[in-house]
C-alpha cells in the first residue's frame, strides 16, 4: 500500500494530541535525527584519506555478494558490512563518535518534533531505526533532558555482528518483535522512509512525513580522491573510469605513444599513472561546469547526485593538484628509463645519476601543462553554448596531444589521436546545435576518421613502409572493434528505413495498379 506524504504540521499535531495508550514509534535518521548517523558515523573515520580509500575500495569489492542469499541485496547489507569493517580497521572510530555525537546532536535535533513530543509527557515514545545501536545510542544520550531517559530505555536498532540479520528482517517484524503486535496496532508511527511501508500498515496512525530540514550527506564527500567525481557525480553509473579513462583516453594514447619507447610495457604503465594526474586537475572544470550550469544555464545537465555532493564542492583546495604531482611523481622517473634502450637495471642506474635534473625539468613541464589544461577548462566554463563549440576542441587536443610534451610521436600515433579528438569535437558540436548526440556513433566515426586520415597519409607518402606497420595495424583493430556495436545499431537502423521504404513504395505500386 502507498501513503501520500503528510504535511509536517501534521505530523506535529498528531504527537501533541496523542494519548497514553497511544505508542509513539519514531524513525531516527532523517526524522528525529536530521542527518544519516551510519554516513556521519563513517564520516568520523581519521585518517579521512585512508577511510574513505578504504570505502571506496569496500563498495568496489562489494562484500555483501558473498554473504548467503537473503543477505546479498546492497539494500540490506552494504551500510552494515561498511561500519563493520570501519570499526575492526578503524577501532578509534568509536572513541571518536562519542566525541563527535555531542557536537552532531547540538546541531540537527528535530527541534519541532522533539518540542511536540516534550508538549506531550504522557505519551510513550520508542525509537526504532535499521541504523546501529552503538552508533544512535550515543547521539541519543544528548537528546532534550525531557525526552532522553524514556528514548534511550525505548530503542529498537541493529546489533553489531547480527545486523545484516536484522535489516533483512525489515524494521515491522523488529518494532514487533520488541512491543508485541498487539501494541504495533494501537500506536502512532512518524518516519520518512517510504519503505517502512509494512510498518505504517500495521499501526493505527501512520505519518509519512518529509522533513524539510532533513539532509542526507554522503560520508567523507568533503575528502578529495581522483576521479571520484567524474565517476560518481558527473557521470553516475556510466562507467566512466573504464570506458573513458581506461579505454579511451589511456588506451588511445598507449598505442600512439608507446610503439617508440624501449620499453613499451613501462612506457604504458607510465603512461597511465600521467593519465590519473591529469584527471585530477581536468576534472575540477567538471566541478565547476556542474556549479556554472546551475546557476546561469535554462536547462542544465546535472546528474542526480549532484544535489548530495554540492554544498560540499572546494574548487581552490589544494587536494587536485597534490594527488597529480605525486601520481606524477614516479610516472616521470620511470618514464625517463623506458625512455632508454637495453636493460631497465642499467636504465635505472643512469636516471638516478641525472634524476634531479630530470624529473625537476619533466615536473616543470608536465606542471605548466596541468596548469593550460586548467585555464583553458575555466575560460571554456565561462563562454556561452555557442563559443564553447570551439573552444572544446583545444581541450581534447590538450587531454591527447599534451602528453607529447614529454614523449615523441609518429604518423600513425598522430593520426590515431586526431580522429579520437575530431569525432568527439563532432559529438559535442551536434550536442551543442541541438542535435540528438546519442545517435551519433561515436566510436564509428573514430574508426572512419582514421581510416580516412591513414589513406591521405598513404597517398602523400614516398613509402607505404611509413604508414602500414604494426602500429597502424593495432590502432586500426582497437578502433574497429569499438566500432562494432555503433556498426550494429547502425544497421538495424538501416534496415528499418529499409524495410518502411519497401512498404511505401508497395502501396504506391498497389495505387498506380488500381
Amino acid at each position: 500500500m502507498l501513503y501520500s506524504e503528510q504535511l509536517p504540521a501534521s505530523a506535529l499535531e498528531t504527537v501533541r494530541t496523542a494519548t497514553a495508550e497511544e505508542l509513539m514509534v519514531i524513525d531516527f535518521d532523517e526524522t528525529l535525527f536530521l542527518r544519516n548517523s551510519t554516513e556521519e558515523y563513517l564520516n568520523s573515520v581519521y585518517p579521512r584519506t585512508a577511510g574513505a580509500v578504504f570505502m571506496l575500495g569496500i563498495k568496489a569489492l562489494k562484500p555483501w555478494q558473498l554473504l548467503p542469499q537473503r543477505f546479498r541485496s546492497q539494500k540490506v547489507s552494504k551500510d552494515w558490512c561498511l561500519v563493520v569493517a570501519v570499526t575492526l580497521l578503524f577501532p578509534w572510530t568509536l572513541l571518536v563518535w562519542q566525541w563527535r555525537a555531542r557536537a552532531l546532536a547540538r546541531s540537527h535535533w528535530n527541534q519541532p518534533l522533539i518540542q511536540a513530543i516534550n508538549a506531550n509527557p504522557q505519551a510513550e515514545v520508542v525509537v526504532a531505526t535499521l541504523g546501529f545501536d552503538w552508533i544512535v545510542n550515543p547521539l541519543l544520550k544528548h537528546l532534550p533532558i525531557v525526552l532522553s531517559t524514556a528514548a534511550r530505555q525505548n530503542v529498537i536498532a541493529c546489533r553489531f555482528w547480527q545486523g545484516a540479520h536484522d535489516r533483512a528482517i525489515g524494521k515491522c517484524a523488529l518494532v514487533e518483535k520488541a512491543l508485541g503486535a498487539e501494541a504495533v496496532a494501537g500506536a502512532i508511527a512518524i518516519t520518512d522512509a517510504t519503505h517502512d511501508a509494512p510498518l505504517l500498515a500495521k499501526v493505527k496512525t501512520p505519518c509519512l512525513v518529509v522533513w524539510p530540514e532533513a539532509e542526507y550527506v554522503p560520508a567523507m564527500s568533503d575528502v578529495y580522491l581522483p576521479l571520484f567525481y567524474s565517476e560518481k557525480v558527473k557521470n553516475p553509473n556510466k562507467g566512466h573510469f573504464i570506458k573513458r579513462v581506461v579505454l579511451g583516453h589511456w588506451a588511445f594514447l598507449a598505442i600512439a605513444l608507446s610503439f617508440l619507447s624501449p620499453h613499451p610495457i613501462v612506457n604504458a604503465g607510465c603512461l597511465l599513472m600521467l593519465v590519473l594526474s591529469y584527471w585530477c586537475v581536468y576534472e575540477i572544470g567538471y566541478q565547476e561546469n556542474d556549479i556554472i550550469g546551475e546557476k546561469y544555464e535554462k536547462k542544465p545537465i546535472l546528474s542526480e547526485t549532484y544535489a548530495r555532493y554540492k554544498h560540499r564542492l572546494k574548487l581552490n583546495t589544494p587536494a587536485p593538484w597534490c594527488w597529480a604531482m605525486a601520481l606524477a611523481l614516479p610516472a616521470l622517473l620511470l618514464l625517463e628509463m623506458a625512455k632508454r634502450s637495453g636493460p631497465l637495471s642499467v636504465a635505472f642506474a643512469d636516471v638516478l645519476q641525472q634524476g634531479s635534473q630530470l624529473l625537476t625539468f619533466d615536473l616543470s613541464i608536465w606542471l605548466a601543462f596541468l596548469v593550460a589544461v586548467r585555464v583553458t577548462f575555466w575560460l571554456y566554463n565561462r563562454f556561452n553554448e555557442e563559443a564553447r563549440i570551439w573552444i572544446y576542441p583545444f581541450l581534447q587536443v590538450q587531454k591527447l596531444f599534451g602528453f607529447t610534451l614529454l614523449l615523441g610521436i609518429n604518423s600513425v600515433g598522430a593520426l590515431l589521436l586526431m580522429s579520437f579528438v575530431i569525432s568527439r569535437w563532432l559529438h559535442y558540436a551536434i550536442y551543442r546545435c541541438g542535435g540528438d548526440r546519442w545517435r551519433f556513433p561515436l566510436n564509428m566515426a573514430c574508426l572512419t576518421l582514421f581510416v580516412m586520415l591513414m589513406f591521405a597519409a598513404a597517398l602523400s607518402s614516398e613509402t607505404l613502409a611509413e604508414v602500414i606497420t604494426w602500429q597502424s595495424a593495432i590502432a586500426l583493430g582497437y578502433c574497429s572493434i569499438r566500432a562494432i556495436k555503433p556498426v550494429l545499431l547502425l544497421k538495424q537502423r538501416i534496415d528499418i528505413v529499409g524495410r518502411e521504404s519497401g512498404r511505401e513504395t508497395g502501396r504506391e505500386s498497389g495505387q498506380e495498379a488500381s
